[in-house]
């Protein structure tokens, strides 16, 4: 059992009680009483009721005018730390967990979608938001699905390619096929780049296959070197796909990307 201390003071008036809550219910209704309350503290109670898998969506509906501040505490948590994470105790992965799985919960897509594109950098998501988004995939995949799904048809979209790609899961991938292949075949730039990538954990997909080799055998550069990449991560490769890159050998130009067609032949 984590000991969170004797009691600890928010400011405003707030005392908030953390002796043995390990073994206490979070009582959020009776805090969010208090007039004086902040946001903080709300936090603090939220991420501990979630942690003991206690279900207070009621109470949190209560709260959704105040969704975006909760979110913006939380994640000034999430990418540096903070008050949070020292006086729960509790890791800045498990407090992206914990929120992601309040804003699947209470269907709260215009949060999520905050996240996933504030917390986008130049070299893409911290480690603690793609361990924590695969996490809570895994505990609500429906409404991740439906949620990842909503945000790939915004115009921009780079953001949620790249988590997608990020995280790496097979079963994410699979049911965003459909998404992934016309953004692979269609788009430019990043997203395509990273629709190719994520689309390599479904390499003996007929449509994946089929969709590899419209890029390989097209008369535009952009992309090729990103489908022979993913082809370099596959264990097993579809044998018109062999034979295509085979084919294709004598006749490319571009020494890297022959460099690479011959590895992964040789390889089979």
């Amino acid at each position: 059992m984590q000991d969170y201390g004797m009691k600890q003071t928010h400011g405003g008036g707030d005392d908030i009680e953390y002796e043995d809550e390990e073994e206490k219910k979070i009582n959020l209704s009776k805090y969010l009483e208090n007039s004086d309350y902040n946001l903080s503290g709300v936090l603090e109670k939220i991420l501990l009721a979630y942690k003991k898998e206690q279900d207070i969506r009621k109470e949190l509906e209560k709260l959704k005018h105040e969704r975006m501040a909760l979110f913006r505490i939380a994640l000034r948590n999430i990418e540096s730390g903070g008050e949070i994470e020292k006086k729960l105790r509790m890791g800045r992965t498990d407090i992206a967990y914990y929120s992601i799985l309040v804003l699947l919960d209470m269907e709260w897509y215009d949060v999520f979608s905050k996240m996933v594109t504030e917390t986008f950098k130049k070299e893409g998501h911290p480690p603690q938001i793609i361990v924590a988004m695969n996490k809570a995939f895994q505990k609500n995949k429906e409404k991740f699905i439906e949620f990842i799904e909503e945000m790939i048809t915004d115009i921009d979209n780079e953001e949620v390619i790249s988590l997608v790609s990020e995280m790496g899961n097979k079963d994410l991938v699979s049911s965003l096929k459909k998404e992934l292949i016309f953004i692979a075949r269609d788009d430019i730039g990043k997203n395509k780049s990273n629709a190719i990538h994520s689309l390599s954990l479904l390499c003996g997909d007929r449509e994946v296959v089929e969709t590899y080799k419209k890029i390989l055998s097209g008369p535009l550069k952009e992309g090729k070197e990103d489908v022979l990449n993913s082809l370099m991560l596959c264990k097993k490769i579809d044998e018109e796909l062999l034979n295509l890159l085979k084919e294709m050998v004598p006749k490319e130009k571009n020494a890297h990307l022959v460099s690479l067609m011959k590895r992964i032949i040789g390889k089979r």
